[in-house]
């Protein structure tokens, strides 16, 4: 049901006055008649910062979507009022290629060893935390997410973890890529899938090849996959990007190997999306955070791994009508012309949590 603009003004001032924030609704109210695509501030190559939206309404209709045009450190869309999602919602292989744990963002700052972590007052909550946690996300993103009072026993944290360490181990001659680990999923802390490793194949077992391994998912996104590795006398992969990408190429050589062509692992990997809404949330369409498949091999060589998937994190204070679709599988393996496919990645983690208005 639609709030109106009474009750907006009144969950501004309880936000100011120790309830939840919902944003500020400066980009007004929103009903989508065509896709709307942003672009992401400070944008420097396949980063930039998380994009943030402040609405209050939102109404992405059947068959159009929100989406970016840029790799960034994900999607910050607050609703202060309803939102229904009909349409799509996608950061579908945006994850900015940052590691987490370096300076970035204009704030240039290193991310909360506890990762990305937002307080919210929840019903039964029991955490404490003095302030958001959005260090490393960008300027934008710091400021509004500062708005949200501190919880002192009396709400939930809800965070992206920083490293998730799940990157698809390493193989050898004769196997099949290994499949990048699963996000952290259903839990107020959920984290990125990891990337695959490239499938490895050799006449040669003692003395032959391998295919690095996958890229560990992280805070702003999934994990990149190894290459395929094809031959003999030390050909071998590098390891898939951590915390977004890039793939590692494939490698082939060695003799009776001549023509060879391993696949790249993928390197677009599933992003972050967060969505935190004041009023009644209708969910009928889908939010993506998807990776990208792995190359196949050719002529002998071995396919590339698949690279992780995202996070999805929602949050609404009001009624929940959900019959849509988080979709954050991880990207396929590149098939093995010389009989070793690569790896899928790892699926992306999820949560949807009512908090207090």
């Amino acid at each position: 049901m639609p709030i109106g603009a009474e009750k907006i003004g009144l969950l501004a001032v309880a936000g100011a006055a120790g309830g939840n924030y919902f944003g500020d609704g400066s980009d007004g109210a929103l009903t989508t008649s065509s896709s709307v695509v942003f672009t992401p501030e400070n944008i420097s190559g396949s980063d930039a910062d998380m994009v943030v939206k402040n609405y209050t309404t939102l109404d992405v209709t059947s068959s159009y979507s929100l989406s970016v045009d840029n790799k960034c450190r994900g999607m910050f869309i607050y609703v202060k009022g309803d939102c229904t999602i009909a349409g799509s919602i996608s950061m579908s292989t945006k994850a900015s290629t940052a590691s987490p744990l370096v300076s970035g963002g204009s704030d240039s700052a290193v991310v909360n060893a506890n990762g990305i972590q937002l307080p919210m007052f929840t019903a039964s909550g029991t955490d404490t935390l003095a302030a958001a946690t959005f260090a490393g996300c960008g300027n934008s993103a710091v400021t509004a997410a500062g708005n949200q009072p501190a919880i002192d026993g009396d709400g939930t944290t809800f965070s992206i973890i920083r490293d998730m360490n799940n990157g698809g181990a390493s193989v050898t001659s004769r196997s099949g890529g290994s499949t990048g680990g699963a996000g952290t999923t259903g839990a107020k802390a959920i984290g990125s899938g990891g990337g695959a490793s490239g499938g490895a194949h050799s006449d040669y077992p003692t003395n032959g090849c391998s295919a690095g391994r996958g890229g560990h998912g992280g805070c702003f996104g999934g994990g990149g996959g190894s290459g395929g590795a094809s031959g003999q006398n030390g050909r071998h992969s590098g390891a898939g990007g951590d915390f977004g990408g890039p793939g590692s190429g494939g490698v082939c050589g060695g003799s009776g190997w001549g023509g060879c062509q391993a696949g790249p692992g993928a390197g677009d990997c599933g992003g972050l999306v967060w969505l935190v809404v004041g009023g009644d949330l209708t969910f009928t369409g889908a939010i993506s955070a998807q990776g990208s498949a792995g190359s196949n091999g050719a002529t002998v060589g071995n396919g590339g791994g698949g690279s992780g998937g995202g996070a999805i994190m929602i949050l609404y204070a009001g009624t929940l009508s959900d019959s849509g679709t988080r979709n954050l599988a991880g990207g396929g393996g590149g098939s093995g012309a010389g009989v070793a496919p690569g790896g899928a990645g790892g699926t992306g983690g999820q949560y949807i949590a009512q908090v207090s208005e």
